[in-house]
């Protein structure tokens, strides 16, 4: 077994072995203190059961995980788009920099007031703001990346003759790929929180909906409950897609990988 795996099975060892120490504080510290205070685990647990065998927790998470695919593809499509005209035209970083700077510096829940007066309460402010959420790492991940090709291998490309699209699809997108990969993790981080955020103030459904009436009506265990759900679904599409692609991206070639072995 090779080392990094070895170190990669011990982090997921203590990972399991972190879970019934957390859970065992959890309840050691819930004793005593009544439940609409601070519930313990067994009253998160029947929280959770329930709402599982109903429709309406399942529309929820459905509401949100297409408001996030929404904003976070059309996001991370523009933040490509940007990203690649500011890395290719000087002129280009100069006269959108400025801006980049500005709008990445504001919050993105920010604008969901102003967007609920423009577009109403529902879907469109909450996918409008997780894709301005999603464009700015995303830009500035692959603007670095395209920043930072040697000149020499771009003046090569060209006098290879790879010009224009050729020159985007076999050059510069290989190239920006494993900086787009962290990119895009980033890029959904912010999206995420900025979804659920959204849907506190704004939304009439969804999983930041869901926590909001629980807690206006004091459920502290169906808002456990939904922060649990926040946070386990980030964690699915980290480890199963958006970390399995950053690595994939980052790993070396077989070429690399060979030539190092023939050292």
């Amino acid at each position: 077994m090779r080392p990094t795996t070895l170190r990669h099975h011990r982090r997921w060892h203590w990972g399991y072995a972190s879970v019934p120490i957390v859970l065992l504080g959890w309840l050691v510290a819930t004793r005593g203190v009544p439940s609409f205070v601070f519930p313990g685990p067994a009253l998160v647990w029947r929280t959770a059961v329930q709402n599982l065998e109903t429709a309406t927790f399942y529309l929820n998470v459905e509401a949100s995980l297409i408001r996030l695919a929404l904003g976070f593809g059309m996001g991370s499509l523009l933040g490509v788009i940007i990203g690649v005209t500011q890395g290719r035209f000087e002129w280009a970083d100069e006269a959108m920099s400025p801006f980049i700077s500005f709008l990445q510096s504001v919050p993105p829940i920010t604008w969901i007031p102003l967007f609920i007066i423009l577009m109403g309460i529902g879907d469109l402010p909450i996918v409008s703001v997780v894709t301005l959420a999603t464009i700015f790492p995303v830009a500035i991940a692959v603007n670095h990346a395209m920043r930072s090709i040697p000149k020499t291998q771009v003046w090569m490309a060209w006098a290879l003759g790879a010009k224009n699209f050729r020159m985007l699809r076999q050059f510069y997108l290989p190239a920006i790929l494993p900086s787009l990969a962290s990119g895009l993790r980033v890029g959904f981080g912010i999206a995420w929180r900025t979804l659920v955020a959204s849907e506190m103030i704004g939304g009439n459904n969804g999983i930041g909906f869901f926590i909001q009436t629980a807690g206006q009506v004091g459920n502290t265990g169906a808002v456990i409950w939904g922060i649990f759900v926040i946070g386990g679904l980030s964690l699915t599409f980290d480890a199963l897609l958006l970390r399995r692609l950053e690595r994939w991206h980052q790993r070396p070639s077989v070429a690399q990988s060979d030539a190092s072995d023939t050292a």
